[in-house]
């Protein structure tokens, strides 16, 4: 579920509830970890993926009409990342 806020950016629009019924996505990391006498690290780097299909659309109103339709186009995102704890 995509939801868009258009409400906010002008009180006379309706906000948006699109289902995204197709994709997948999928994560993967790694964990070090080094623990000494007083304080512990631990460092961590990751990638996540999703690929999503299109949206079902909705229409978009306008102070009580139709004035189009909305929907959440396909979309892929990658993501790479460190996450870096210190533990005392």
């Amino acid at each position: 579920m995509q939801k868009s806020f258009l409400n906010r950016a002008n009180p006379s629009y309706n906000d948006l509830e699109n289902d995204q019924n197709e994709g997948y996505g999928f994560r993967s990391s790694l964990l070090f970890e080094h623990r000494g006498a007083e304080i512990d690290f631990s460092c961590e780097p990751y990638f996540k993926y999703w690929k999503i299909g299109e949206s079902e659309s909705e229409n978009v109103i306008l102070s009580g009409g139709i004035i189009g339709t909305g929907y959440e186009p396909k979309n892929y995102s990658k993501e790479f990342g460190l996450r870096i704890a210190v533990y005392f």
